[in-house]
């Protein structure tokens, strides 16, 4: 029995034959040397290439020991134990004595689902703690095919660690995101935002949460996006990404204000897309944001992006927002809003680009929105390229029921509204629709609306400056002095229908015709009121009459068709229709309207003339006696007792 020691020493009288069998004076193991006059990279041999445990030296020759672990692998329980490999591991992995190395874990052993396989690689990207990792003189690689678990490269569920750059650098190998719940009792935390590039999956609902030093940071600090957690920006591929089965909190406190773009998920002029199945909440912006381009003359957007069965909670800003994009589904989400700031499902506009947003085809359905604090549900305000393809259909929509509460708020203030269908919304609200801005809203149907609670009173639509509109199969309760169930007309509004709708105005009217309508049908309503059904204003916003188009300071109401209608007042001394502008043409008051506890057809002031087929009442004053108005200035209803003399009641 020779010893490794006996053997390689100076003065060993061993011969030195071509194989030797020896017991390694270390380990007590036999072990096999053979001569050698080349390194395993085939230079030849000298004194610099031994190492005193793989090459040896005996007086003039060299020998390699002989291993017995060719094609296994070198064994290592944790990413810092493969980190510190010895030289002699080192030099065995580059002779390829181990086939690689088998990593049990990255903290502990067994912390990481399986084991992993890294091999010598002669890349020269740089280390990422995961994939690629240097040890010495050589670099170790994994090759991740399908998904990378985030624990791979070092995450930490331990509400501590800032997980921002872990995840990035997995996410940078641009393969799905696997992201366990470890421990359910903590996060995962971010101090700012990953670039994705593929999928971010959750299993077991993981929670990553942003720094709570969100809340203390200053302006300067907050800029676009810097404490998201998600990010995506010009993903152009036709293959589908999704985010899902995450729980993301923003840490907002619900008082700081300093910043509204600090976006849960934000995603930039991308397409193909899914989010679901996530819980979002307390972000000190939107929890989702669709956004345009950063460049200003570029016509980017996002494109068939797809948000579905989310619970999105308290942002400060909105649950959903849509900057730019086409094809956009919002559907069967749980939103909940507890403060005023923006719209829950907000279609924003940006009128400081020039050119480039694109609004196209945005469907909402299925949604429970409860932002009871909230002027609107939903609100869009045009976009300078236009708005064109909105449906929001099967929604519960609740906000705020004060009188500017409006379930639908649609202004086109930075450009055209049109083609857009609201049907069968559940609502509570102060009113469900208002649909008027300067570049006109046009081609617009609200039709099948009910209230959230049975015999719930909202003011059902304020539609001006807008054309082609269908109000159909609605249902609507006022019981506000003053209010009524709809009001139509200003700025050239024209062509609209008004049919099949249950309308009941407890303490005024149900239909209120406003400056300039031209072209409007009602028919087949069943109307209930108390001051007269249907009513005319010659009234002309005084924006308007300063403005430089004269065909706008000219009230007129024309070509109005009535008919198949059940009006019935809780007042006889009231009529359906009151004319109340000059020079109506094109009236019709149809003999199949039934009328039940009302005085008349149609009253119409002095001076008032009305052409078409009608029947008028009686009394031609600017009332009659018995009718009632609602004052304006004093907040007070009035009875018309003779010509220009109402008294208050």
């Amino acid at each position: 029995m020779i010893f490794t020691d006996e053997f390689f020493a100076l003065n060993s009288n061993f011969p030195n034959d071509n194989i030797v069998q020896l017991v390694d004076s270390n380990t007590y193991r036999n072990v096999n040397f053979k001569k050698v006059t080349q390194w395993y990279d085939n230079t030849v041999m000298d004194d610099s290439k031994t190492d005193g445990v793989i090459y040896r030296k005996k007086g003039n020759d060299y020998y390699v020991r002989i291993s017995s672990t060719e094609n296994e692998y070198l064994e290592k329980d944790t990413m810092a134990e493969m980190k510190s490999l010895s030289n002699t591991e080192v030099l065995l992995l580059k002779m390829k004595i181990y086939k690689g190395v088998r990593l049990s874990g990255y903290y502990i052993k067994g912390d990481t689902p399986d084991p992993i396989h890294y091999y010598v690689s002669d890349s020269t990207e740089p280390d990422d703690d995961g994939s690629l990792i240097t040890v010495g003189t050589i670099r170790l690689f994994h090759q991740f095919i399908k998904e990378v678990d985030v624990v791979y490269f070092g995450a930490k569920q331990d509400g501590t660690t800032n997980n921002t750059p872990i995840f990035q650098r997995a996410a940078n190998l641009k393969l799905p995101l696997s992201i366990r719940n470890i421990n359910s009792d903590s996060y995962y935390k971010f101090f700012g935002k990953v670039t994705l590039y593929h999928s971010a999956i959750g299993h077991g609902l993981p929670k990553l949460k942003v720094t709570e030093e969100i809340n203390s940071k200053s302006i300067t600090e907050l800029g676009y996006f810097t404490y998201s957690i998600f990010y995506i920006t010009k993903k152009t591929s036709k293959e589908y990404i999704e985010i899902s089965g995450l729980h993301l909190d923003g840490s907002w406190d619900s008082v700081s204000n300093l910043s509204q773009q600090q976006a849960l998920i934000g995603i930039q002029s991308s397409n193909n897309i899914k989010i679901f199945k996530n819980r979002m909440e307390n972000v000190l912006g939107d929890c989702i944001q669709l956004l345009h381009t950063e460049n200003k003359h570029s016509q980017e957007y996002n494109k068939d992006i797809h948000i579905y069965d989310n619970v999105l909670l308290n942002p400060r800003r909105s649950n959903v927002a849509v900057i730019s994009g086409i094809d956009i589904i919002i559907e069967r989400n749980h939103m909940e809003k507890a403060n005023d700031f923006v719209a829950p499902i907000d279609l924003e506009m940006d009128p400081w680009i020039t050119p480039g947003l694109m609004m196209r085809n945005i469907f909402i359905d299925k949604n429970y929105v409860y932002a009871p604090a909230c002027n609107h549900a939903i609100s869009c305000l045009g976009v300078l390229d236009g708005v064109k393809g909105i449906s929001i259909t099967n929604n519960t929509l609740i906000c705020s029921e004060n009188r500017d509460g409006h379930a639908i708020n649609l202004v086109a203030g930075y450009g055209i509204i049109e083609d857009v269908y609201c049907f069968n919304n559940k609502v509570k609200c102060g009113s469900v629709l208002n649909a008027t801005g300067f570049y006109r809203v046009k081609n617009l149907t609200l039709q099948k609306t009910s209230p959230v609670e049975r015999d719930g009173e909202y003011i059902l639509a304020e539609v001006g400056w807008a054309s082609d509109v269908k109000i159909i199969n609605n249902y609507s309760k006022v019981d506000i002095p003053g209010e009524q169930n709809i009001i139509c007309g200003g700025h050239k509004t024209a062509n609209v229908i008004i049919e099949g709708n249950k309308l009941e105005s407890v303490q005024y009217r149900n239909i209120f015709l406003v400056a300039q309508n031209d072209n409007v049908i009602i028919q087949n309503n069943d109307l209930k009121f108390k001051h007269h059904s249907i009513d005319t204003d010659p009234y002309i916003h005084e924006d308007e009459l300063k403005g430089e188009d004269d065909s706008l300071k000219v009230p007129y109401c024309n070509n109005v068709r009535i008919s198949t209608n059940v009006f019935k007042s809780t007042d006889p001394l009231q009529v359906a229709f009151r004319a109340a502008i000059e020079n109506i043409t094109g009236f019709d008051f149809a003999n199949d309207n039934i009328l039940i506890n009302v005085i008349g057809t149609v009253s119409n002031q002095e001076y008032i003339s009305i052409s078409g087929s009608h029947t008028t009442a009686t009394r031609k004053y600017h009332g009659f006696l018995g009718e009632v108005r609602f004052n304006r200035d004093n907040k007070l209803f009035e009875v018309f007792k003779g010509l220009n003399d109402w008294q208050t009641i």
